[in-house]
């Protein structure tokens, strides 16, 4: 059962209640689809601490930073291979 609207950014595959309980005490976790890393950084554990309530917006905020991250690595992953050729 998914109760917590959270996606692996990866694969888009909802984390289940259990492993985000897990998330939420500062444990990191793994999508059971695809198997990506998913776990929060200190910054956003101390909010949870702070205002649970907020909870929800936190970890859109997580995914959104995830996301420029992982389209940072993916171009500088390009621009290497391009230096390379």
């Amino acid at each position: 059962m998914v109760v917590n609207n959270l996606e692996c950014q990866e694969c888009g595959n909802d984390v289940p209640e259990e492993l985000f309980e897990n998330l939420i005490q500062g444990e990191t976790i793994y999508c059971e689809e695809c198997g990506v890393q998913i776990k929060l950084d200190i910054e956003t554990q101390q909010l949870i601490k702070k205002d649970p309530k907020s909870l929800r917006d936190i970890l859109i905020s997580a995914r959104k930073k995830s996301v420029n991250y992982t389209k940072k690595k993916l171009r500088e992953s390009l621009n290497n291979i391009k230096k390379k050729t």
